[in-house]
């Protein structure tokens, strides 16, 4: 059983978050498992089917850019005036983030020399520890632009993160949400411009993917939905005016993603449209339902019990499960496919069985050891004065 943590609810709970949390999960699983079971397509359908599972999924990390900045400036803006602002959300950050994080890097260090000496020579938790401990993931994958050892190189995703909310409580306390409105538009064209800009620099798709101005529509995104829907609770005849945003978010996203799937590259889309496209859709998807102005049928399957769960437990499967995907996934595909004989076969056997490991290592790490950290937060409670 997952147990929620004993922390202070004095914040409402949407539960169809914890869902897109958890079918973001599913999505990035599914890729992975394809991606690290390191199969070679031999057939065109093997090669096509193979290809648009990598498409649609490319934007995957972007639902949870959208989601995590929309959940975040949401607490900032209920507890602007209370007291302990600043301390209470930082020491609940670190909280939430930092304990997982380090237990991954202790147990690379530990495990990977010891029993996979090989993967150990370019492990640069080994080798440069200081940036990897710092969450500069990312500014190793520019230094050397090129991916980093794939026991780690998932890590730039927290990186990010974590060094766009360290300024995330000055940016609500002190940019008025006009200006946020507006900065929102202009890095939707701006952060297109930038990716477009670095691959014709020839930049590796991972740093484009990876440094952080790239990536800031979708944290935008999320921050302007926090401020549209608490300005909705307030006026209630602005959720009308809202709600037409959020419809043409979702047509928009939908035309760019298809846009960028007719007419671009795969590796252009990947790096170019994917990311927008899936950050528009999240927005126009959270805003209607949280709104209740629509999108009500697909709210029901997003509140089903497991896959909140799944939701719950994002953070740890996220961490977790790429090691042992890179570790294991050549060994079970050059275990069964001698059996089946076709690639497509052993994809469509071993990608649930990964997928459900993934979710296990999630289930254990959050049970296990995140969720002690997560109800020490109940020192530092979110009490909303709004």
């Amino acid at each position: 059983m997952i147990e929620k943590p004993a922390t202070e609810q004095t914040l409402p709970h949407l539960p169809f978050l914890d869902g897109i949390r958890g079918a973001g999960t599913l999505f990035v699983l599914g890729r992975h498992s394809l991606v690290f079971l390191d199969l070679k397509p031999k057939t065109p359908l093997e090669s096509s089917l193979f290809s648009a599972v990598l498409l649609l999924t490319s934007g995957a990390m972007d639902v949870f850019f959208v989601l995590s900045a929309f959940l975040v400036t949401t607490i900032l803006l209920k507890t602007l005036r209370a007291p302990r602002y600043f301390l209470n959300f930082y020491a609940r950050r670190i909280l939430r983030i930092v304990p997982p994080y380090y237990l991954l890097l202790a147990l690379l260090i530990l495990v990977i020399p010891a029993f996979f000496p090989a993967r150990a020579a370019d492990l640069l938790t080994l080798h440069r520890p200081f940036p990897v401990f710092g969450y500069l993931v990312n500014g190793l994958i520019l230094q050397l632009n090129a991916p980093l050892n794939a026991l780690e190189n998932h890590l730039w995703t927290l990186s990010m993160e974590e060094q766009i909310y360290i300024t995330w409580p000055l940016l609500v306390c002190f940019v008025p949400r006009r200006a946020i409105y507006w900065l929102t538009l202009v890095s939707l064209p701006l952060c297109l411009f930038l990716r477009h800009t670095f691959y014709e620099m020839h930049y590796n798709t991972m740093v484009i993917r990876s440094f952080t101005p790239l990536r800031l529509d979708s944290f935008l995104m999320g921050t302007s939905l926090a401020f549209l829907r608490a300005d909705g609770l307030r006026d209630s005849a602005r959720l009308a005016r809202h709600a037409l945003l959020y419809r043409a978010a979702l047509w928009g996203g939908a035309a760019w993603g298809v846009g960028g799937i007719a007419f671009g590259h795969p590796a252009k889309f990947e790096s170019h449209f994917a990311n927008s496209a899936t950050g528009l859709l999240t927005f126009g998807t959270i805003g209607l339902i949280a709104s209740g102005r629509g999108l009500r049928r697909f709210q029901k399957p997003l509140e089903i019990p497991w896959l909140q769960k799944i939701g719950r437990c994002s953070y740890s499967t996220y961490l977790f499960h790429q090691p042992v995907f890179v570790l294991l996934g050549p060994v079970a595909a050059g275990w069964v496919l001698p059996h089946t004989h076709s690639v497509l076969i052993t994809w469509l056997i071993l990608t649930p069985l990964f997928m459900l490991l993934g979710l296990a290592l999630g289930a254990a790490g959050y049970s296990s050891f995140e969720i002690h950290f997560l109800n020490l937060k109940r020192f530092f409670p979110y009490r909303s004065l709004g």
